[in-house]
């Protein structure tokens, strides 16, 4: 079972990982935070995908993750996504543990808390520009 986050609006959190701030505003507190996260794959030689990566999403942001081929974009979705765990670091999304979690309790905390929005799907092909951009924003 997925722990329910235990904070009530208006209880101190931590506003900015940076700097160490608090906050008591709702849109202050981060959505998603990892905390020098990382990614190996086990292969001879070891894959590293993703190296010490530090990431603060609050509600309302708008991010791009983009890059180079090979440059751990989809690493980081998979675990953004609860798809995958990180090898190392932490991964908080509403403050809860999600690097922590059992497979079952990912499940179950990506059914709740996550969507997807897949932009490759053959569905899109027939939506104008504007309904694709409903879809991602509000769910069509």
């Amino acid at each position: 079972m997925v722990p329910e986050h235990s904070l009530e609006p208006g209880t101190l959190l931590p506003g900015d990982a940076t700097n160490g701030s608090w906050s008591t505003s709702e849109q202050a507190r981060p959505v998603v935070e990892i905390r020098k996260v990382g990614r190996t794959y086990g292969s001879d030689p070891p894959v590293h995908a993703l190296r010490e990566v530090d990431l603060l999403i609050r509600r309302g942001d708008w991010l791009a993750i983009v890059g180079p081929s090979g440059s751990g974009k989809s690493t980081l979705l998979n675990i953004l996504g609860c798809l995958d765990r990180p090898t190392t670091g932490t991964y908080l999304i509403d403050g809860i543990d999600a690097g922590g979690l059992s497979d079952d309790e990912r499940a179950a905390l990506r059914a709740r808390r996550i969507g997807f929005v897949c932009g490759g799907g053959a569905y899109f092909s027939m939506l104008r520009a504007n309904q694709r951009f409903q879809v991602a924003t509000d769910g069509g």
